[in-house]
């Protein structure tokens, strides 16, 4: 009877969970017929259908190498950010013939080459001013062999720029760059007409930056990008453009004892060329700001001396008498380590960083005075001693002139009573020369006329080209007015 009871008991409890193991049973039968089906009949066809594959890649890959029918449609390497640079480059790249006249008549009057680089659709054109140096005739050739007749809107001698323009439109140009932010190491193209090869494209990499190479005259502003790019006679002028097809650099000199390339290029800055180009085109000159000090870069026995955790920054030399420094509160021996928050590691850098700025800018200066850190606030001034961004002309008729001509400030119109031109600098043997008109003369008068600009009387030289002109003005410091009559060599 217990036997009984205990059969029932497990009868009854098969029941309770008979559908789970149904399932569980059908579950088990139906993966063991599918896992041999996929190996009988499907991993076969899969590993076939694989071998065609591998056959037909073996077979497309011996076609493509061998057979020379895809040779055509293959490019020899991937489009590279090198390429894409020389491209952008080569068509805003212009070649430069220069007539000159020389000096001298027994002095070669061969044609000078160089380059141009377009930095407006309307033909804005920069070069280096030792190119076009003397031009009697400036011919510009573009990337499509268009050529056009040049003018020069403007150059600075001091940092070997010169902005020329020509008169076409739609132009392909190039968008500058931030040569602050060029990284030793970095790629660069150089783009210029070497030999006269018309858009020769050379690369390099950044070798050193704020070179100073002893190029430009005592008071030329030399901060030169060094790079091991290629550049030759014919070169000068032309692009250094980074990856992104930006203008980083102009093409200016080479480090060589036979006058080729021997492994070292220089470039002005894209800042400061920028700078150069603006300045030009809005106030016909270049706006230098002045900060009134003399400076030597800091090296070690400087930075013991002065108890320097670093050998790095500038240490001023001399203070000019109510110059921007001076009124600013910098003395001789300051040492200065960052200006507007960008540290100073040498003076290139610290000239190049204040030729792009203009009288009337405020710098942040930061300096260190008897071992302790300082900071003052700068506004620069012009060579006037005064804050104003004054127009200075010496292009067109001016140069043929000899003459480089500004506006009067604010305090010289107190003194005249009004407005005029002042006579900058006279060129030896120039036309302006040989009736003894001599720096410093103020023109108040041409023709009879009142003059109220360096502007006016520019424009009043070129339309008296042939005829004779009379000026009227003096000399600060001499009593009495001093006239000039000449008569203005040329045709209309």
């Amino acid at each position: 009877m217990e036997l009984y009871l205990r059969n029932k008991q497990l009868v009854l409890e098969f029941g309770k969970y008979r559908h789970w193991i149904y399932t569980c049973m059908l579950s088990f039968i139906v993966s063991a017929t599918v896992l041999c089906v996929y190996h009988f009949f499907l991993a076969k066809e899969g590993d076939y259908f694989n071998k065609m594959v591998s056959d037909a890649k073996a077979v497309a890959e011996k076609e493509i190498s061998l057979s020379g029918r895809y040779a055509s449609r293959l490019r020899t390497a991937e489009t590279t950010d090198l390429m894409y640079a020389a491209s952008s480059a080569a068509k805003a790249v212009v070649a430069i013939r220069v007539a000159v006249d020389p000096a001298n008549p027994e002095e070669d009057a061969s044609p000078q080459h160089g380059s141009g680089v377009v930095i407006s659709s309307d033909g804005l054109i920069m070069t280096n001013y030792h190119v076009i140096q003397n031009a009697n005739k400036i011919e510009i050739t573009l990337s499509d062999n268009r050529q056009f007749a040049a003018e020069v809107k403007g150059y600075d001698v001091y940092t070997d720029l010169a902005l020329l323009k020509v008169e076409a439109a739609s132009l392909p140009f190039l968008l500058f760059g931030n040569s602050d932010s060029l990284t030793v190491g970095e790629w660069v193209l150089a783009v210029g007409n070497p030999f006269r090869l018309q858009s020769t494209a050379t690369a390099g990499i950044i070798s050193a930056k704020a070179r100073q190479i002893q190029l430009l005259d005592r008071e030329g502003i030399e901060s030169f990008i060094q790079t091991d790019a290629a550049i030759n006679p014919g070169n000068s002028g032309g692009a250094l453009v980074n990856t992104a097809g930006e203008l980083v650099g102009i093409s200016t000199a080479v480090m060589s004892e036979s006058g080729r390339y021997e492994g070292f290029s220089f470039a002005i800055p894209s800042n400061i060329v920028q700078k150069v180009a603006a300045d030009i085109t809005r106030y016909g000159s270049v706006q230098r700001g002045w900060l009134g000090v003399e400076c030597v870069s800091v090296d070690q026995e400087i930075a013991r001396e002065s108890g320097l955790p670093f050998v790095s920054g500038v240490r001023i030399q001399t203070v000019q008498k109510e110059g921007a420094g001076a009124n600013a509160g910098l003395l001789e021996g300051d040492i200065i380590t960052a200006v507007d928050q960008l540290e100073i590691q040498s003076y290139p850098q610290f000239i190049a960083l204040l030729a792009t700025k203009r009288p009337g800018d405020q710098l942040n200066i930061q300096f260190f005075r008897n071992k302790k850190r300082n900071s003052r606030t700068a506004i620069l001034k012009n060579q006037s001693n005064t804050h104003e961004r004054l127009a200075v002309l010496n292009t067109g008729i001016l140069q043929k002139l000899g003459l480089e001509i500004r506006d009067v400030t604010s305090r010289e119109k107190t003194l005249i009573s009004g407005a005029g031109a002042v006579i900058l600098s006279v060129k030896k043997m120039s036309q302006a020369s040989l009736v003894h008109l001599q720096p410093g003369y103020v023109v108040i008068r041409c023709n009879k006329l009142p003059v109220y600009s360096a502007r006016q009387l520019a424009d009043a030289f070129e339309e008296n080209i042939g005829q004779t002109i009379r000026l009227e003005g003096y000399y600060p410091g001499f009593p009495g007015k001093y006239p000039y009559e000449f008569v203005i060599a040329g045709e209309k």
